[in-house]
């Protein structure tokens, strides 16, 4: 029989680890065994990178763990071989051959190779037995990856449902599949719903979403001391899986997820003003987020056209601040769009609008001073001057008639 040490071969690998096992049942001493295989096209020996490789007898074949968390290299299990081939196999007894492997491009399915025996017998006469060993390809995983690709947003809610993808990359299934989600024991920020979770049967190269409750733990821990309230928080992931070979395997892993950062802009006090062609709006902007703004600006737009942006500068958390903007427009624009800009603390822009309604623009009207006409004043000028040399010419004339005829004034 023949079969795949520690984990089934796949296509494309190296130094995939095949034993073929013997049992003596003709001869009473077999002295001196060595086999010659010859592979078949798409196979290469991982020792002399030919098809063709001679490799003694072994008595016993390494034991294969019930788990491991990493596959152990070519060199190691070497090292778990008997380093000396048997003095002696007698009739009834088993023979190991362990040849490392190169599996180039082949599609999985059954091949053969030839093996040629060479030993000595009970009467040192060299002895060749020749025989067919099948090597079948059935496929394996290269690595079982996780990861989460959510942007975890808990604004509103102490718990989301995040999809944490898993990956099987690899040409075979793997069987009876456990994942398990933990933190790190410094970050308790994110903490799963339920550990462990069975996913049955992953099939490669086919993404599997597995929905996980998570909580938001805004507690501080001597670890850290200061709860996070956003950023980059990490997980582990330990799986546990049956490979095609029925051998169990453990693989532990992380990946990192984003929690968003809340920031709740409002405004308040807003007061429009506008003369002529100018509005200018002035407003109280807070933030009512655990998260500080950064880089925060102002404009007003009406249509196509922007006014100057005015720039306010960094809010932090509970935390409240006054500006002002203008823009010119038409007296009939009644419409203007107040921009927030700003930067969280990703540096990832973010923007809010804010319909503004303009007032009616009402003139001033003003009563202007009259200043008289010159033609008006010569006019009032010339009655004057008639009027008072009316009376001048009156007066003369009493004068001389009164100086002609005397007011006469006697007595008895």
């Amino acid at each position: 029989t023949s079969g795949w040490y520690g984990r089934p071969a796949q296509p494309n690998t190296y130094g995939n680890l095949m034993y073929i096992v013997f049992r003596n049942d003709v001869f009473p001493t077999m002295k001196g065994i060595v086999a010659e295989v010859k592979l078949p096209p798409g196979f290469t020996s991982s020792i002399n990178n030919e098809s063709s490789v001679k490799v003694p007898a072994t008595s016993s074949l390494p034991q294969i763990p019930a788990t491991s968390s990493m596959p152990k290299t070519i060199t190691e299990i070497l090292k778990e071989l008997p380093s000396q081939t048997p003095q002696n196999i007698g009739k009834g007894d088993l023979l190991y051959f362990v040849i490392p492997i190169n599996v180039l491009n082949v599609d999985p399915g059954n091949y053969s190779a030839f093996v040629e025996i060479s030993f000595l017998d009970q009467w040192g006469d060299l002895r060749n037995y020749s025989l067919k060993v099948p090597i079948n390809i059935i496929g394996s995983t290269y690595l079982i990856h996780v990861w989460s690709d959510d942007i975890l947003n808990f604004n509103n809610s102490r718990t989301l449902v995040m999809r944490v993808k898993v990956l099987n990359e690899g040409t075979a299934p793997v069987h009876n599949v456990y994942l398990a989600l933990y933190s790190p024991s410094q970050y308790y920020v994110l903490l799963p719903k339920s550990n462990p979770m069975y996913l049955g049967t992953l099939q490669p190269n086919k993404v599997r979403i597995i929905n996980v409750t998570v909580y938001y733990n805004p507690i501080a821990s001597p670890q850290l001391p200061t709860p996070i309230t956003y950023g980059n928080v990490p997980f582990l992931t330990g799986i546990i899986y049956t490979d095609p070979l029925g051998n169990l395997h453990t693989v532990n892993a992380s990946f990192t997820v984003s929690i968003q950062p809340f920031i709740k802009l409002i405004l308040q006090d807003i007061t429009v003003k506008r003369e002529s062609n100018e509005v200018s709006v002035s407003a109280t902007i807070t933030n009512l987020g655990n998260a500080q703004a950064q880089r925060i600006t102002a404009k007003l737009e009406v249509g196509n056209h922007s006014g100057p942006e005015e720039f306010i500068g960094d809010l932090d958390p509970s935390s409240q601040t006054s500006f002002s903007v203008t823009i010119n427009c038409s007296e009939t624009t009644h419409i203007a769009t107040l921009i927030i800009n700003y930067r969280n603390p990703y540096n990832e822009p973010e923007i809010m609008k804010y319909s503004i309604s303009l007032p009616k623009y009402q003139p001033t009207t003003t009563i202007p001073q009259t200043t008289g006409k010159p033609g008006l004043d010569i006019y009032r000028l010339s009655i004057a001057i008639a009027v008072i040399g009316f009376l001048v010419i009156a007066g003369i004339l009493i004068y001389y008639h009164l100086k002609k005829h005397p007011i006469q004034t006697g007595g008895m």
